[in-house]
């Protein structure tokens, strides 16, 4: 389903400051592209089920070791001037 750019942007910043997918791994696929782009400081790849994965791997690691979870979210920035109209993440 085709999103406004801006209202998505907006969902993927709260997805992860409020839900804290980094820390839970929960993510709501339907936000994003199969093939889209994730990239933090330390590394980037590309692919929803990639991700997915990933997270579902730290899950045991993050569950021993963080105890508080708290995020801060430096940077959710829409490439291009997001008039576009299109959908995807």
């Amino acid at each position: 389903t085709p999103r406004n750019p801006s209202a998505l942007a907006a969902d993927i910043a709260r997805e992860f400051t409020e839900a804290k997918y980094l820390w839970t791994g929960d993510i709501n696929p339907e936000m994003y592209d199969l093939y889209c782009a994730f990239t933090d400081p330390t590394l980037s790849f590309v692919g929803l089920e990639t991700f997915q994965r990933n997270l579902a791997n730290l899950q045991p690691v993050l569950s021993r070791l963080v105890r508080d979870s708290d995020v801060e979210l430096y940077s959710c920035e829409l490439v291009g001037d997001g008039n576009d109209g299109g959908g995807g993440g």
